[in-house]
């Protein structure tokens, strides 16, 4: 019986191995940062109180911040990796992953 392998750039990982994966999601710290400053100088520069809800509701509602996608693969042997979809068509290696299961 030949043994199945996942491999993604460099990696690769035995099949049998693989407890868990997915696809996670994070905001990173700078566009935190980003958005904080820009929540901070409406709040400063608009800030009558009667109005605050309604500008910061409206305002706000269009700035979604960028959000860093990975894929996560979680082994028996508690080896954790992540691969960042800029690198490496994640929803493809998704697919595999799914095929290979």
């Amino acid at each position: 019986m030949s043994e199945k392998f996942f491999q993604i750039g460099e990696t690769r990982i035995k099949v049998s191995n693989i407890k868990n994966y997915g696809i996670s999601e994070e905001v990173p710290d700078e566009a935190k940062t980003f958005i904080g400053r820009i929540a901070s100088n409406f709040e400063v520069e608009k800030n009558p109180t009667t109005l605050w809800g309604h500008f910061k509701k409206g305002a706000m509602e269009g700035l979604a911040p960028p959000t860093k996608r990975h894929l996560y693969i979680t082994t028996y042997q508690n080896d954790n990796f992540r691969f960042d979809s800029k690198e490496h068509d994640i929803e493809q290696k998704i697919k595999e992953l799914d095929a290979l299961a």
